[in-house]
């Protein structure tokens, strides 16, 4: 194959993210009381601890620990949350699911799933938090009660909001230096979200959680095989959902707390992914995550295989088999956790970069094809574009197309560029248009307002009209808009977006970003194949090359650096001169 020289195609996208914590992502869905017999306990633990596994999501269930009323039984989860305590390993412990006595439904074969007695359920919660005060002081509220099979006999968000008070407020006099965490949604839910948020806002003058968790794997119909990168009509893309997910906490005034990810995971089951696959995909979608701002711990799940039916979904997301032998994605898990943990997020880069625009000219932008949008572009503040909107439909749909019309590079393959918004609510969309006259649209999700990078895979577009509507690209194409939209229809927002750095590539599968701690080091894959590319990194002599079982070293006397990129993440440790 013939290597591709990038030397002066390298830049960083994006500028250092306000309020982005060290990363201490690296948690697991270990379940030690509920699904490993307690002669394992050491075993599990030992193999957690050499994985660089420093939280685990435990369940706490309520009929082991309170049996009856008022008559509690500690000493199981005594047992095993000091096997945690010893090995150093942080408790998220998870309040889930009704006891047979206190249960809305005692009688129902399916009890648990019945909010229970508000009282019995207060009480529980203060006893728990209590008596594992200093041992375990992060307590996670139900899981996924936007599911009907959660929270029976209909998710309700206005009912769980209620339950998570009255833990929030429990747990908080028992232990005031204690954490809740609340959501625990299946997928990003924030339509679920916004309106717990909305009964917070409503009823209480603050709101009663530290933490927003959500279980974002990336399914679609019970196919769980789709990667972090790609989007499909009726499943975004793993990025636009977290973007949107930070812009509902911004839009609440909740930017400054923390989105943890409770669950998310790849099934090897004889229909999922290979053992191999699975290992790729968690290093990408951890590294995908963390480039959010206030994402910063993430729970995989799980952290073994319930059973050794291969041909049952449930019981196949582990990182190791159920005879304790170690996936691929173990070593995965272990590489990551222990190059990545506590460093800094510090940007993008690009490969083979061309500048489309640069946002200098806001004359050559206009409005085209409105519908119910009032608004000016102007320019913003450093190099971008400032458009500000006024969506005046009433009942009706409201969007506005911000139109340039620019030919791309004849190998474009991907756009990417930054933005922010002022409007969490505001959704974006980008169109490109092809030499027949066929339109590409593409969803971007909801805008936070931090200055975040956005990516456009130009494949993987959402809906397509016009010309031959063949659904190809027929090259030349030419970048079309940006268009910004309400969200619901008819909700008359307004606000400002802003847009600088619009930039393209012949390499969509490439992603590169930058980590550093006390030397810079850098992560990058590629999605859709290998192939080889020289780096360069100035005054570099060395580079440390680890993948999951591999440590490489690469010496170069000019800083340039041949690496075959494929679908396993690398991890790039640099030294350079002094």
């Amino acid at each position: 194959m013939k290597k591709i020289l990038l030397l002066v195609a390298l830049s960083m996208l994006v500028m250092p993210l306000a309020g982005q914590a060290k990363i201490k992502a690296f948690g697991m869905n270990m379940n030690l009381r509920e699904r490993v017999s307690q002669t394992h306990w050491d075993q599990a633990l030992n193999l957690a601890s050499n994985a660089k596994i420093r939280w685990a999501r435990e369940q706490f269930n309520w009929d082991v620990i309170e049996p009856t009323n008022d008559a509690y039984s500690w000493a199981t989860y005594d047992a095993v949350i000091n096997k945690y305590n010893d090995k150093d390993i942080k408790v998220l412990g998870l309040i889930t699911n009704s006891s047979s006595w206190a249960s809305g439904n005692p009688g129902a074969v399916n009890y648990y799933s019945y909010p229970p007695n508000p009282e019995a359920w207060r009480d529980y919660c203060y006893n728990l938090a209590l008596h594992f005060k200093g041992r375990v002081d992060y307590w996670e509220i139900w899981n996924e009660p936007n599911l009907d099979s959660s929270w029976q006999p209909k998710a309700d968000p206005d009912q769980y909001a209620l339950y998570t008070k009255y833990a929030y407020d429990e747990i908080k006099r028992a232990n005031p230096k204690a954490k809740v965490v609340i959501g625990s949604t299946s997928g990003t839910d924030d339509a679920f979200l916004s309106k717990v948020f909305a009964f917070y806002k409503k009823n209480y003058n603050k709101e009663p959680f530290d933490i927003v968790s959500i279980h974002p794997y990336r399914v679609k119909d019970d196919n769980f095989n789709y990667t972090p990168e790609e989007s499909v009509p009726g499943l975004n893309s793993f990025l636009t959902d977290m973007r949107s997910m930070r812009a509902l906490m911004k839009g609440n005034k909740y930017g400054k707390k923390p989105i943890w990810l409770t669950e998310f995971g790849y099934t090897t089951y004889t229909n999922g992914v290979y053992d191999k696959t699975q290992a790729q995909l968690l290093g990408r979608q951890y590294l995908l995550a963390l480039t959010i701002p206030k994402v910063n711990h993430l729970f995989w799940y799980d952290f073994r295989d319930d059973s050794n039916n291969k041909d049952y979904l449930e019981s196949n997301f582990g990182i190791l088999e159920n005879d304790w032998s170690k996936k691929r994605s173990y070593y995965a898990y272990q590489a990551m956790a222990q190059r990545i943990y506590r460093t800094d997020y510090k940007g993008e880069k690009m490969l083979s970069r061309t500048d489309v625009d640069n946002f200098s000219d806001p004359n050559s932008w206009q409005f085209e094809n409105t519908l119910n949008t009032n608004g000016k572009i102007s320019a913003g503040p450093g190099t971008s574009l400032e458009v500000e909107y006024d969506f005046i439909g009433k009942n009706q749909n409201s969007y506005a197309p911000v139109y340039k019309r620019i030919k791309l590079n004849e190998k474009t393959r991907n756009l990417q560029f930054q933005a922010k918004g002022t409007n969490s609510m505001t959704l974006l969309r980008v169109r490109v248009e092809d030499s027949s006259g066929e339109t590409f649209q593409y969803s971007m999700g909801r805008m936070p307002s931090d200055w975040l990078p956005y990516r456009v895979n130009l494949k993987n577009y959402d809906q397509n009209w016009g010309g031959n509507a063949n659904g190809i690209l027929d090259r030349p194409i030419y970048f079309d808009s940006f268009v910004i939209d309400d969200n619901p229809d008819g909700s008359r927002d307004s606000g400002s977006v802003y847009f600088r750095s619009l930039k393209s590539s012949d390499n969509a599968g490439v992603y590169y970003y930058k980590f550093k701690k006390k030397k810079p080091g850098y992560v990058i894959w590629k999605t859709n194949g290998p192939k080889k590319y020289n780096l360069k990194f100035n005054k570099a002599t060395t580079i440390r090359v680890v993948t999951p079982l591999k440590t490489k070293i690469i010496k170069s006397d000019n800083g340039v650096f041949n690496l075959k990129i494929g679908p396993q993440p690398k991890i790039l440790q640099v030294k350079k001169q002094k």
